[in-house]
């Protein structure tokens, strides 16, 4: 390769170990703070801990708590808006709801309204509070938003 100090095979184990250089290249005493024998030892031996130390796959998956669904959907105490955003996101019509109005009842009327004026939907998931819906290369979003959207034609 080249005429450099070779830090592979029996040269670098000789580094870990803390052993005389063999090969009479004479590089250790040119080594810098980072490469020297005690470092390399201290940096193996804290690796080669935390690498130990890991639990397997199985044993991290159990300890993890599990997150429940997110309800997006469910009532709320609060004031709630129902907003079509274009697809610069800014929005195109705003209606605000009643508190503990059921939400998914209003996003599923205001799905079957949109398809009844000719446009395609999207379904509705389970852990969302939008849909998205295209007609003649438009496609816009409706969604549920908690907080006051801002006045038609301007974005979040």
């Amino acid at each position: 390769m080249g005429a450099g100090p070779r830090l592979g095979g029996v040269v670098l184990n000789s580094l870990i170990r803390g052993e005389p250089d063999r090969s009479g290249s004479g590089h250790c005493e040119h080594l810098s703070i980072l490469t020297r024998p005690a470092a390399l030892d201290a940096t193996w031996t804290h690796a080669r801990r935390m690498l130990e130390s890991s639990p397997p796959s199985r044993a991290m998956l159990r300890s993890m708590r599990r997150r429940s669904r997110p309800e997006p959907l469910k009532p709320r105490r609060e004031a709630t808006w129902l907003v079509v955003r274009d697809r610069l996101s800014q929005v195109v019509e705003s209606t605000p709801l009643e508190p503990l109005v059921d939400l998914r009842a209003v996003l599923t009327a205001a799905r079957e309204a949109r398809i009844a004026e000719g446009w395609e939907c999207e379904e509705i998931g389970s852990c969302v509070a939008f849909f998205f819906c295209t007609r003649g290369g438009v496609r816009e979003m409706v969604t549920i938003e908690r907080c006051p959207p801002p006045a038609i034609g301007k974005s979040w």
